[in-house]
């Protein structure tokens, strides 16, 4: 009986992972060339010390469990044109990430592919150290193609992400879904935009990536998170966010500046039925020194505060300041509170959106989202909540000043420097 009891628990083992395999070679003290299959991958990451390569050769890859990647390693392929990892996986992330303390781990040179029409499984999740002091993840020179689905989810603030290239077939919605939702201390602690930043670890920045065809949305600011979108190009592509409403804590703050944005009014596809380049649902942000094309028929920038029309997380809004809405932060002492949402805590102040030196005619065309149908029956309207020179300014923000770029972290390589 105890013989088969052991072989059960080992058979559950196996079977709740990529199958432990030993192909791998060494290629120097901590460098590990496998396969590329999900075994050998795996079992040369369980085998490596902090500060390893792992190399995937050039070669297309069918992965079906869930990699875990829980210390300080390089991820690498040969490049992102010529290593192709499917992601099979169905029912879990083909790659979680977690912080790790002993450094920056590092994921590049690969190309994922994940078709099934699947939001809530990703091709790559990240999430924090469990005691939350693990060192910032760093992507770069990936490729993502997907169905009608985000490709990442990115679960902590800090990291960078460069050099990567984003492709939806469905033409609706893919690209980073930037879910922090386990810090919730994000919302409660002073903003770190631009120069504020002082470590370069507060925000997640993504750099000189590409998104194409996202109608609905390429990205998703959503609970207590901090993006810095710059020096990319969104090809026929919208950024998408979420408030307070159907989401626990709503984005915190985004950074958008110095980024290309391109509409396609002809051709084999197009034109797409982009709605905005941005809706932004909750929090504040600066947006300079972007170029923003004419959507013909159509906004080029959207606000909106839908928790005053749509049952969700928190109670229907009633009266202005709605909680965590647009143009809304967090100081601390002499901030106030949402009395209809008492779990937010107090410290809260008006900080507006501030948009200066944009370029194209959609950098003119700044609306309001009415949510429809109003399902509180409260009649509340948008803009009572969001005006000019309050919630929202146009022109440049007092103090902010960009961070440095490229990030450091991208030049600080490799190991020990970062």
């Amino acid at each position: 009986m105890k013989t088969e009891i052991a072989a059960i628990l080992v058979l559950a083992v196996l079977l709740s992972g990529p199958p432990i395999t030993s192909a791998y070679t060494r290629a120097g003290s901590n460098t590990y060339r496998t396969n590329g299959s999900q075994g050998d991958v795996n079992s040369a990451i369980l085998t490596a010390r902090d500060g390893a390569t792992i190399e995937i050769p050039a070669g297309t890859f069918t992965w079906t469990g869930q990699l875990k990647i829980s210390k300080f390693i390089h991820l690498k392929g040969a490049s992102r044109e010529t290593t192709r990892i499917n992601n099979e996986n169905r029912s879990s992330d083909a790659l979680l990430v977690f912080e790790a303390p002993g450094g920056n781990t590092e994921i590049s040179d690969c190309e994922f592919i994940s078709m099934p029409s699947n939001v809530y499984v990703f091709s790559l999740k990240t999430l924090p150290a469990e005691n939350q002091k693990g060192k910032p993840i760093l992507l770069h020179d990936c490729s993502f193609r997907t169905g009608y689905r985000y490709a990442i989810e990115w679960d902590t603030n800090g990291g960078v992400i460069w050099n990567c290239y984003f492709v939806g077939d469905s033409g609706g919605l893919h690209g980073i879904s930037f879910v922090p939702r386990s810090l919730e201390r994000s919302w409660n602690s002073p903003s770190t935009m631009g120069k504020d930043d002082r470590t370069g670890t507060a925000n997640t920045y993504v750099e000189d990536c590409t998104f194409k065809n996202a109608q609905i949305a390429c990205t998703n600011f959503d609970d207590n998170s901090r993006v810095v979108m710059r020096h990319c190009t969104f090809d026929n592509a919208a950024l998408g966010s979420h408030g307070q409403e159907t989401s626990l804590g709503g984005a915190r703050h985004w950074e958008i500046y110095d980024n290309k944005f391109i509409y396609t009014a002809s051709g084999p596809g197009y034109p797409l039925n982009l709605q905005s380049w941005f809706l932004a649902r909750g929090g504040t942000g600066v947006i300079t020194g972007n170029d923003f094309p004419a959507i013909p028929w159509k906004t080029g920038l959207q606000f909106a505060v839908f928790s005053i029309n749509r049952r969700g997380q928190i109670p229907c809004q009633t009266r202005y300041p709605a909680a965590r809405q647009i143009g809304q932060s967090w100081k601390g002492a002499g901030g106030y509170s949402y009395p209809s949402v008492p779990r937010d805590g107090s410290g809260y102040y008006t900080d507006p959106v501030y948009l200066w030196n944009n370029t194209g005619e959609g950098a003119s065309k700044i609306s309001l989202d009415q949510y429809t149908p109003d399902e509180c029956g409260n009649g509340q309207k948008v803009e009572d909540y969001v005006k000019e020179n309050r919630d929202y300014v146009l022109g440049p923000k007092p103090g902010w000043e960009r961070y440095p770029y490229p990030h450091p972290l991208r030049t600080g390589l490799r190991r020990g420097v970062r």
